[in-house]
């Protein structure tokens, strides 16, 4: 039952357009698909960003589309999107959106070219966007790490599940 359960959701996801990394042609594509997904992940950037940083994004959320399609993955040009713009205090492009319940709820920013696809989906599940396990694998990238996926390597796995059992 559980598994015919999970097949619904992931058929119900991939016909919302889960599974693939869109591109969005404005602001008016952004407003109108947001409400559509429980849960977004939006690369917003600008061509005036370094290529190197913004590539490695979109090669990062390529992978995660086709393994995350619990979440809708797409990117957007800040040049197309004045009004999200102006409503969204960005720290710095390139940004991801984080949306949630159709708005954008957050973002993450300060994503450079140490981050694997596994450091991006550890940040995504940490914010409950993905579900994260450790043990999926998303194909090659770049060398590199986030800050917390060395904090877990450093600290071991097992130390999290102790302090669930105390709570």
């Amino acid at each position: 039952a559980q598994m015919k359960s999970r097949a619904q959701l992931r058929s119900a996801w991939l016909a919302k357009g889960h599974g693939v990394y869109a591109a969005l042609s404005g602001e008016g594509a952004l407003l109108s698909e947001l409400p559509k997904h429980e849960r977004a992940v939006v690369l917003f950037g600008s061509r005036g960003a370094p290529s190197h940083l913004t590539e490695a994004l979109h090669l990062h959320l390529r992978q995660l589309s086709v393994v995350h399609v619990e979440t809708y993955f797409a990117h957007l040009d800040a040049e197309e999107a004045p009004l999200i713009s102006s409503m969204v205090e960005l720290a710095e492009l390139p940004t991801l959106l984080l949306c949630e319940g159709g708005r954008v709820t957050g973002q993450l920013a300060g994503v450079d070219r140490t981050f694997t696809t596994e450091g991006v989906a550890y940040e995504l599940g940490q914010r409950g966007l993905v579900h994260f396990d450790d043990g999926i694998h998303y194909g090659a990238s770049a060398g590199g790490c986030t800050t917390a996926t060395a904090r877990r390597a450093r600290e071991g796995s097992d130390s999290d599940e102790g302090s669930d059992l105390d709570d």
